[in-house]
């Protein structure tokens, strides 16, 4: 996905190529104006989505609200895209401690056909340590069966012992 500014210039840049072809009376100028147009409708098939999910993995969470920010219509995605975008929207909701708003989707992030077993088993980590961080012990328990319940490689089976630990040791201090 190109930044929005580099995706204007190559817009008005098409445009005026393909203007002055067509002008000088050779068609294939219209190779530069169907080349704006795709420019201009990929970005509003996609919008700024893929950087948006960039920049969340790249820990840069304010940057990745701003753009993520800015899909109008989540509904026209293509598949994979709307799966970045609802788990940017997921990730950056449990980071605010709705929990409601991330599970809802993240869920859907994970539906699709394209996420592997150990992908959901990561996000029901993260769910479940999202839970665990704001006190919810009952919802990170439900997310951390919900992680042990998928096939997953011995990472994800480390951190789930992890958070087992973590639900262990939180149930004795409140016991005491």
């Amino acid at each position: 996905m190109l930044p929005t500014p580099v995706r204007l210039v190559l817009v008005v840049a098409a445009l005026a190529a393909g203007t002055l072809v067509l002008a000088s009376g050779r068609w294939s100028g219209l190779v530069f104006l169907v080349a704006a147009g795709l420019l201009i409708w990929g970005h509003f098939r996609i919008g700024p989505v893929r950087m948006a999910y960039r920049a969340l993995q790249s820990d840069q969470h304010e940057r990745a609200a701003r753009l993520i920010d800015k899909v109008e219509a989540p509904e026209r995605l293509k598949d994979r895209e709307r799966a970045q975008y609802n788990y940017v929207v997921g990730m950056l909701a449990g980071e605010r401690g709705d929990m409601t708003t991330a599970e809802k989707h993240l869920d859907l992030a994970m539906s699709g056909p394209s996420a592997k077993p150990n992908d959901r088993a990561q996000v029901a980590c993260y769910l479940a340590e999202t839970a665990l961080r704001y006190g919810d012990t009952a919802n990170a328990r439900r997310q951390l069966d919900r992680a042990r319940g998928y096939e997953h490689d011995e990472d994800v089976d480390n951190t789930i012992a992890e958070i087992a630990d973590l639900l262990d040791d939180g149930e004795g201090e409140d016991s005491r």
